[in-house]
């Protein structure tokens, strides 16, 4: 298995661009991660790694996630494309902090 730093610019884009958007879902809920990681079975530092792009899930990981957020895997997929950028001027642990 690959390691998330062995994998080509387009992946890791993918990987980051999930977790902005796991953020995105998980704010619009008002969850924090401890509540969503309960919520999908998965450690509070797994979901963080996840959300920062360091963490490469499984399929059956995701589901659990969308199920915990009430949307479907589709949903939660659907804007992970790689030409999805973070919003200009902010860091990472800035857009974790809105």
């Amino acid at each position: 298995m690959k390691k998330v730093t062995d994998l080509s610019r387009r992946e890791q884009s993918v990987l980051v661009n999930l977790g902005f958007h796991i953020i995105d879902l998980r704010k619009e809920k008002g969850y924090s991660q401890l509540r969503l990681a309960y919520k999908a079975n998965i450690s509070k530092n797994y979901l963080s790694d996840l959300e920062n792009g360091r963490r490469n899930p499984s399929i059956l990981v995701l589901q659990r996630i969308a199920d915990a957020l009430d949307c479907d895997l589709v949903a939660l997929m659907e804007t992970v494309s790689p030409e999805k950028e973070k919003p200009k001027g902010r860091t990472l642990y800035e857009e974790y902090l809105l």
